[in-house]
């Protein structure tokens, strides 16, 4: 979902009737700067867990992660579904808001030639770049019936290229 859906969908459930609503400016103030707090002590512990485990693993874990809430908020776009949005969100933005960057730039870092590793991180992210463009562009213009689809036919394909990889 892009931003502005989402902030129309929280507000008109948690503010019906109103065009500005300060429940979910509290929420969504409360939940960037606890994330931000929060994100300070994971990122190592993330990093360490790559190390251990593997960089595939850590990076399905943290995509599927920041899938959750929006399937919740796709599921019901009541009130308490909203509350529930709010509080998977705030768990999934301090695992992969910035985590999925930082274990995908490791795992390039694994797995090309010395020589080839600016190449390597320039491509890495001038996809990264485009992907957010494109990706608000196309949003605009899909029908709200296929973009769910559209988005799990691209999660799909992503995963079964990391798991190729």
């Amino acid at each position: 979902m892009t931003k502005s859906v989402l902030v129309d969908v929280t507000t008109n459930v948690l503010c019906p009737g109103q065009s500005t609503c300060p429940e979910a400016i509290d929420l969504n103030g409360l939940q960037q700067t606890t994330v931000g707090i929060f994100k300070m002590v994971v990122l190592p512990v993330l990093g360490q867990l790559s190390d251990d485990y593997g960089r595939k693993p850590l990076l399905l874990a943290t995509f599927s992660a920041d899938i959750l809430p929006f399937a919740v908020l796709a599921i019901n776009k009541s009130k308490g579904f909203v509350y529930a949005f709010y509080v998977l969100r705030f768990v999934s933005l301090i695992f992969s808001q910035g985590s999925i960057y930082c274990i995908a730039a490791a795992y390039l870092a694994d797995v090309v030639d010395d020589n080839k590793k600016a190449t390597g991180f320039s491509w890495m992210m001038g996809l990264i770049s485009a992907s957010r463009v494109l990706g608000n562009v196309l949003a605009r213009f899909l029908p709200g019936t296929c973009f769910f689809e559209a988005c799990y036919c691209n999660y799909l394909r992503a995963m079964r290229q990391l798991m190729l990889a």
